[in-house]
């Protein structure tokens, strides 16, 4: 189950966006046997994010999505909350020529994907978040 809370108003975040944006959540725990499990995703601007990344990481600039892992135990039902920046969001769709759908999608997906346990600290690592994000966005038939 996906929980959406939007803090900022942006005509391009369509009901639409934000309805794959939880699918693709929900695929990716599907996808990793975790389909029981709940997200909160929240949809912030570009000061928010910083000021999370700034407390969180102590990085003193913006990103594009942070996860924060809330569970306990492996049977706590919900797993974390991931944030991602619209700003950041809309300016890398632009960047790589991609909607925005597709954009909001993937970063949730990557999200959700560090809730589960992955990480991309070596090059290996990256590839296989990068492949299991793609596997999900295919699924959905969220293309590049």
């Amino acid at each position: 189950m996906v929980t959406t809370a939007v803090l900022l108003e942006n005509p391009d975040l369509t009901p639409g966006v934000l309805a794959l944006t939880e699918r693709a959540v929900e695929a990716a725990l599907a996808t990793a046997g975790q389909g029981g499990r709940e997200v909160s995703l929240a949809v912030v601007d570009d000061q928010r994010m910083r000021e999370l990344n700034l407390a969180y990481r102590q990085i003193d600039r913006t990103t594009d999505v942070l996860s924060f892992p809330l569970a306990d135990t492996d049977d706590d039902p919900c797993l974390g909350e991931v944030v991602i920046s619209l700003p950041r969001a809309l300016a890398q769709a632009d960047r790589y020529g991609h909607s925005l759908v597709r954009e909001m999608a993937f970063l949730a997906v990557h999200g959700t994907l560090h809730l589960l346990g992955y990480d991309h600290h070596t090059a290996a690592d990256e590839r296989e978040m990068s492949r299991r994000a793609e596997a999900v966005l295919q699924g959905l038939g969220i293309g590049r």
